[in-house]
């Protein structure tokens, strides 16, 4: 079959694109010189897409729709194509470049053919490579842990690992990817389940164990004690019980192991989570295990690497506020006393680290801190940390949410004086109350916009930096970020009026003005007025972005206006599209999605802020 591109053209692309991403310029650069490199990196874009996706149409899309033209032939290009985008001979963590959305796609293709000519080998080793897709796109990105479509499949072939014909090397990637399979399992903690997989494994390796299966068990024990971890946080959380009696010679098991090694790959981090499972059982005392996460973090601040020094700090503090939240006995005003003074030892410090390195590990750190700071902590206290982190590791949804604001700002302006009774209800007030509070409910908009694309803080490199076009799993994932909201900030006061009109606004985005379409499947509420702006302006700048997106369409502001038209009632909110109808707020809209946009890029890509836009 006949390819256009030879395989590593799309590795030369997507490090081309990620180059493209990493733009930075120099405090004498003009601001016409940097909008113009911006032009010319959005072309670039566009090339390298075009490319990229005439690749993916040709070597997956082709096998997806007619599985009867794989053969021997394809099937090595495919594996070519596969192992270019993540080499067989790296661990994962340490490929800086790599795409897991179409290494999935390919992985999935590659097994289904395996397994249907009855190449066992080969069918392992694909199944190998579709759990840790699976894992590394859809469980690295996701609040919804989801139990592996594979799982079953893998622990079906470890069981019968004596009785089929499997290289050497295949057998490795069977037991390592049951390991990996397991950690899916879920948060519910299947005693059962794991206790299957450490037979299986303890049976098929030599006595004592070689170095390769003592990692393989190294790596099954950690996995036990976090997915422990998790079980008893959601279980304290949910107020069940933790079957102590079920759970515990597994897990002393589990401790045991992992205190025993000499060289433990991540030895802290073990030490946290024996020390929390003992606590769980009821071994160690609460005081005994805060008092060493406070020494853990300690240790963590003063690693030179940076990826490590905000895994700890997080991590370690997170923990800390957690345990102290849900476990401690102390006088409620000594634990919010406590919760306060860690949250503002640990706030200054993640900030002053996240400028120090960002990826989606380091992204998922920050919100799993901030996760536990909102049990005692105020949205005020902790949210703007979101916003300073977000400029350094996503500047194209940073600038979005700018613009989305400066936009609605137009929109609400308009629609205050024409017609105040639109947004009686929202945040609690009436329409009297918001006309004569103009800038306090403008500013409530404001932050609306700032926050409305939160839950998109960790699938960054999904959502924003995708060269290609979206896969289905990416969508799904995508289709996640409007919930996301909630759990980025679950402990936060729901009497708080002004923090559901954020959230209502986050949730209701996209969905369709009637409630048809859309998602998710959310409740419409007197925030209605907000979120209406927000959905026609958050489409608006989508449609119209030149300078960051790949996929500008070239469409005119006329032309988008009628197109809100035609959708006005259903999709969007009639009375915001009546707004786009008059000539003067199309001219400010013009303004901002060419001249305001130049300004916006180049203020960010210059001085890495916003320094005054009106």
């Amino acid at each position: 079959m006949h390819f256009t591109y030879p395989v590593d053209e799309y590795r030369k692309q997507l490090e081309a694109y990620n180059e493209l991403e990493s733009i930075s310029f120099k405090p004498e650069d003009d601001r016409a010189f940097i909008i113009g490199k911006l032009e010319e990196r959005s072309e670039k874009k566009r090339v390298i897409s075009d490319i990229a996706n005439t690749m993916i149409r040709e070597y997956v899309e082709t096998f997806e729709r007619h599985p009867e033209r794989m053969n021997e032939e394809t099937a090595n290009a495919l594996e070519e194509f596969e192992n270019m985008l993540f080499p067989q001979d790296k661990r994962v963590g340490e490929v800086s470049v790599t795409d897991y959305g179409i290494y999935y796609r390919v992985a999935k293709i590659l097994a289904a053919y395996y397994r249907k000519i009855g190449a066992i080998s080969q069918y392992a080793m694909a199944l190998n490579c579709c759990s840790l897709g699976h894992m590394m796109l859809i469980n690295g990105h996701s609040y919804h842990w989801q139990l592996s479509p594979y799982h079953e499949e893998v622990l079906s072939l470890a069981k019968r690992i004596h009785d089929e014909p499997l290289s050497d090397d295949a057998r490795q990637k069977v037991l390592i990817n049951l390991v990996r399979s397991s950690f899916s399992i879920g948060r519910e903690f299947d005693v059962e389940e794991l206790e299957t997989v450490s037979k299986i494994l303890e049976e098929n390796f030599h006595q004592p164990p070689m170095d390769f299966e003592m990692k393989i068990l190294e790596s099954f024990y950690d996995t036990v004690i976090q997915m422990f971890r998790e079980y008893c946080f959601f279980a304290i959380e949910d107020g069940r019980e933790i079957e102590k009696e079920k759970v515990g010679p597994l897990i002393k098991k589990t401790c045991n192991f992992l205190m025993n090694l000499e060289n433990s790959m991540a030895q802290s981090m073990d030490a946290a989570n024996v020390m929390m499972s003992k606590y769980f059982l009821g071994l160690v005392s609460l005081e005994e295990v805060l008092d060493h996460l406070c020494q853990w973090q300690e240790e963590a601040e003063q690693a030179e690497n940076s990826f490590r020094k905000i895994q700890g700090l997080a991590t370690f503090s997170g923990y800390y506020l957690k345990l102290l939240h849900h476990c401690s006995t102390l006088p409620q005003e000594k634990i919010v006393q406590l919760s306060q003074q860690k949250i503002h030892e640990v706030l200054p410090k993640l900030v002053n680290v996240s400028r120090l390195a960002n990826n989606v590990q380091f992204n998922r750190y920050i919100v799993e801190f901030l996760d536990a700071a909102s049990l005692t902590g105020s949205f005020d206290e902790f949210a703007p940390i979101i916003l300073e982190s977000t400029v350094y590791a996503d500047k194209p949804l940073f600038i979005h949410t700018v613009m989305v604001r400066e936009m609605s700002k137009v929109i609400f302006d308009y629609l205050l004086e024409k017609n105040p009774s639109f947004f009686d209800g929202v945040a609690g007030k009436d329409a009297s109350y918001i006309k004569n509070h103009k800038e306090e409910m403008r500013t409530l908009l404001a932050d609306c916009c700032m926050y409305h694309d939160i839950g998109k803080f960790f699938m960054l490199d999904v959502v924003e930096n995708s060269m290609r076009h979206l896969t289905e799993d990416e969508f799904a994932l995508i289709q996640e970020h409007p919930t996301n909201f909630d759990y980025v900030f679950k402990g936060s006061d729901r009497r708080d009026e002004r923090l559901n009109c954020i959230r209502d606004c986050a949730l209701g985005h996209h969905r369709w003005h009637d409630g048809s379409r859309g998602y998710p499947e959310v409740t419409l509420t007197k925030n209605r007025p907000f979120v209406d702006i927000l959905a026609v302006i958050d489409s608006l700048d989508a449609a119209t972005d030149y300078l960051g997106r790949p996929y500008y369409d070239g469409k005119t502001l006329e032309e988008l206006v009628g197109e809100f038209q035609r959708r006005s009632g259903t999709q969007y909110g009639p009375e915001v599209v009546e707004a786009l109808a008059d000539p003067q707020i199309r001219q400010k809209l013009q303004y901002w999605i060419t001249e305001g946009r130049k300004e916006i890029y180049y203020q960010i890509y210059a001085f890495n802020e916003i320094r005054s836009l009106n």
